[in-house]
Parts: structure tokens; C-alpha cells; sequence
């Protein structure tokens, strides 16, 4: 069985993915040695407001669409990027709890079938989650934390294809489902109001989206960079 492939290899996404993680603890020695605020700064905060963007590495199960294309192509979608908004709450010095509005976009996934011209398919996947996550944090000017969350993973994926250049398929479907994230990270305290945060997690739907028939299990590692103020 002839396969065409035009998409950058698995291989090269998960030396991507390490050479991330390698970043992420770089940066959290940095924070470690660079701390400047006192270790009690969140008990006298009640609220925080952040925003933040993030890098999304696709981890994506796409087995049942190629067995649908007879497994002609191998379904390879891009990384992804994007942002998000929290509004939270701390429970006490360790614990708080937070709504997370997150948007990623550049799942891409673009195919030539018996060369360029032939056959072109041409796809974008957009993912936003709605999600309900409890962190636990270590007191500290550096305050590394656990976080899981729930919610729900809305999708729509957009395709376009082509053959001779003559168009004979487009069109949009969305669908959503319910989702899940793991995740750690650590948050400095730039001034007694502003935390930095750095944060690597996985995030997951519980169920493949289905995408009037085509079946997509959408998951990925999400790094995110971002800034909150406490009050």
C-alpha cells in the first residue's frame, strides 16, 4: 500500500516536545534564583485575574479517519498555538481554585494525494475548553503547584478539497465534548500583587469528537507562559 506523507514526522514533534520540557525547568531554576517577595504574598490576596498563551504539541488519535481513507495518508495534524483568560479564587495559602478559557488554533492538516494539484485537502482545527481546575501551590516567593482541571473541549474543524485545482468538497463541523487536564507549573511573585507563571500539562477529551462521521481524539501537551495580578 502506497502512503503519502507531507507533514513533518512524529520524530521531530517529540524532540520538540523534550526540548520544551528541558525549557520549562531552565526557567523554573531561574524563578528559584531570581525571587524577590515575601513567602506569605497570596494570604492576604482573595482574587486574581490572569491572562496567557500557549504553545499546543497535537497528541492527537486520528486512526479511525485513516482507516475511513482506506489508509491512504497518514493524518498528521500541526501544533498548535494560542491563549487564554482565569479568573480564580485562593481557598487558603495553598489551594485555590479557578474558570479557565482557553483558544488554540493552527491545528492544520494539509495533504497532497498523487502530487501537488491532484488531490488537495486542506483542514483547520480550532479547540476551545471551558475548564473548572483546583490547583495546589508550596507556599514561597517561588511557588511550584499542581493542577487538574475539568470542563468541556469544544472543536471545529474546517476542510477544503480540491482535485485539479477544481474544488469538490468543503465545509465545517463542529462538535464537543468532555475533557480533562493534569498538569504542574510554578508561578513567581514579580511584585505582592503579579505573579509570572510557567506551566506544562496535558489536556484530553474523554471522547473522540465526532465530525459528521470522521472520529478524532483530540489531546496534546499545552506549555503556557503567562501573568496574573492578585487582589
Amino acid at each position: 500500500m502506497i502512503r503519502f506523507r507531507t507533514i513533518t514526522p512524529k520524530d521531530n514533534r517529540r524532540c520538540k516536545m523534550k526540548k520544551s520540557l528541558i525549557l520549562i525547568a531552565l526557567l523554573m531554576v531561574l524563578c528559584f534564583c531570581t525571587s524577590s517577595y515575601g513567602a506569605d504574598a497570596a494570604a492576604s490576596k482573595s482574587w486574581y485575574v490572569g491572562i496567557g498563551g500557549s504553545w499546543a504539541i497535537e497528541n492527537f488519535d486520528t486512526g479511525d479517519l485513516e482507516d475511513d481513507l482506506l489508509n491512504l495518508v497518514d493524518v498528521d495534524f500541526d501544533d498548535g498555538w494560542g491563549g487564554s483568560a482565569t479568573i480564580g479564587y485562593h481557598v487558603n495559602d495553598n489551594c485555590s481554585i479557578a474558570f479557565v478559557y482557553s483558544y488554540l488554533t493552527d491545528f492544520e492538516w494539509d495533504e497532497s494525494i498523487g502530487g501537488t494539484g491532484v488531490i488537495d485537502i486542506d483542514s483547520d482545527l480550532d479547540v476551545m475548553t471551558f475548564m473548572l481546575e483546583g490547583k495546589y501551590s508550596m507556599t514561597g516567593d517561588v511557588s511550584p503547584y499542581v493542577v487538574l482541571g475539568a470542563g468541556a473541549m469544544y472543536a471545529d474543524w474546517d476542510g477544503d478539497v480540491t482535485v485539479y485545482a477544481a474544488p469538490i468538497a468543503s465545509g465545517s463541523e463542529s462538535d464537543t465534548q468532555v475533557c480533562g487536564k493534569v498538569g504542574l507549573g510554578v508561578d513567581w511573585w514579580a511584585t505582592p500583587e503579579v505573579t509570572i507563571g510557567l506551566e506544562g500539562s496535558y489536556v484530553f477529551g474523554f471522547s473522540d469528537h465526532d465530525f459528521d462521521g470522521a472520529e478524532i481524539g483530540i489531546r496534546y501537551f499545552n506549555i503556557g507562559l503567562g501573568v496574573a495580578y492578585h487582589f
